[in-house]
């Protein structure tokens, strides 16, 4: 496939190349390539790689057109970490992936303005800002950041939010406050 989006080195230094076709892995010596199968739940789910991420387990989350895969890079397997009560449109075209320290995934859509968390301990999904007063429906959220503490904050339209590292409490960050 001569359509890279995206590159990633994981821990090995193994290159990920995410392209419209699928995922091409470079070892150093070989490739392997991994594409969708419909038929098969252990494969990638979509075929255009837009995100690449590797957890603190060395797993790498794949991010494509149609959603979220984790591959298990000693197996060669493919997992789909969601359960069936969340809205999988959400997580076609994931722009950001983020772990805080509790094993809590982050999430953010190219097109949606909300922002999902998948709690790995649990195996729960759940959107975070959704039913949020704090954050205006309105405001586009430009960014996401995790701090060092595990606080998650929010650049938006209309200034900086943060949320506790527990993700329950949310804050406006006054950028003017002595």
């Amino acid at each position: 496939e001569s359509t890279v989006n995206v590159i990633y080195e994981d821990h090995n230094g193994f290159m990920y190349f995410g392209t419209d076709n699928g995922l091409d892995i470079y070892d150093g010596y070989s490739f392997r390539s991994y594409y969708t199968n419909s038929f098969d739940q252990n494969s990638m789910l979509g075929s255009k790689v837009s995100l690449i991420y590797e957890d603190s387990n060395n797993l790498i989350w794949v991010g494509t057109d149609m959603g979220i895969s984790v591959l298990d890079p000693l197996t060669n397997t493919f997992s789909r970490p969601f359960d069936s009560n969340i809205n999988y449109d959400f997580f076609s075209n994931i722009e950001k992936i983020m772990e805080n320290n509790d094993r809590k995934y982050i999430f953010k859509s190219s097109f949606s303005n909300s922002i999902y968390v998948y709690d790995d301990n649990n195996d729960t999904t759940y959107c975070l800002n959704c039913n949020s007063s704090k954050i205006p429906e309105e405001l586009f959220i430009n960014d996401l950041f995790l701090d060092k503490n595990d606080l998650l904050w929010i650049a938006t339209t209309n200034g900086i939010y943060y949320f506790d590292k527990n993700l329950l409490k949310i804050e406006k960050f006054n950028l003017f406050s002595k």
